[in-house]
């Protein structure tokens, strides 16, 4: 998946024009600081000025959506061709901003996360209002499902919450997978216990909540007291097979982000 990383490059004043037209003293923004970089998808990063915003978006959505700006068309105004150079519309403080298209696995952070998967299983997820009935296993037996999440849209706490119930009763509530892990690019794991149901069965159940859609980058699930050994269902959610995961199987609704050989 690909996001949009924000530079702030240089914070300019027209001191010339202040003078003349301005009735007080001017400074430069005090939003914004050089160097001050921000990633973001098509949403406004939390904390940017509304102002600039709205001036740069369409050059955003540009970038993120894959366009370049180093073609024939543009006679190579940019170096590189993922890439733009913008500014907001202060006549007389303007800020100029380095937009850049990025790889959010650039940006993963498994470092300290136990018993993460490799950074590829968090570059696809299914999303939505969903389910997952996890077949072929024991009837009556004790297991762990191991559930993965990085997010990867959003970068701020608050701005994603959702439930998750296993087998029909409660296992998180009001999840917030940015506020769990302390930061967006993290990864965070949960583990829940279950047991598998008369059919050899185990339903995972995603909930919307008060805020945006449930997703999950991939499932496992373990005998019980075992969760360091190989995983009797593993699932990367919403991509292709990926090592010891297979390919998306097992849903019921919502929608897949980096699917490739899927089958439900």
């Amino acid at each position: 998946m690909v996001c949009v990383k924000i530079t702030v490059v240089k914070r300019s004043l027209h001191g010339d024009l202040a003078d003349k037209y301005c009735g007080h003293e001017v400074v430069p923004c005090g939003i914004f600081t050089e160097g001050q970089s921000y990633i973001t998808g098509m949403n406004k990063p939390e904390g940017f000025c509304d102002w600039a915003w709205n001036d740069i978006f369409k050059g955003v959505l540009s970038v993120f959506a894959g366009g370049s700006f180093n073609t024939r068309t543009f006679q190579g105004w940019m170096k590189k061709p993922d890439s733009v150079l913008l500014c907001c519309s202060d006549a007389l403080r303007p800020v100029s901003f380095l937009i850049e298209r990025v790889d959010t696995r650039d940006l993963m952070d498994l470092s300290g996360v136990e018993n993460a998967l490799p950074v590829d299983a968090y570059e696809s997820e299914r999303w939505g209002e969903f389910s997952y009935t996890l077949q072929g296993l024991s009837k009556g037996k004790s297991y762990t499902v191991r559930l993965h999440f990085a997010e990867v849209y959003f970068t701020a706490a608050g701005k994603r919450r959702f439930g998750i119930e296993v087998n029909g009763k409660p296992f998180l509530s009001e999840f917030d997978i940015c506020a769990g892990a302390g930061k967006p690019y993290l990864a965070i794991i949960k583990d829940a216990p279950a047991t598998a149901d008369a059919n050899g069965t185990i339903r995972i159940d995603f909930i919307k909540g008060s805020a945006d859609f449930p997703k999950v980058n991939a499932i496992e699930v373990f005998p019980a007291g075992s969760a360091d050994a190989s995983p009797v269902v593993a699932i990367n959610a919403g991509g292709p097979s990926l090592g010891t995961l297979s390919a998306d199987r097992c849903y019921d609704g919502g929608n897949a982000t980096g699917i490739i050989d899927s089958e439900a």
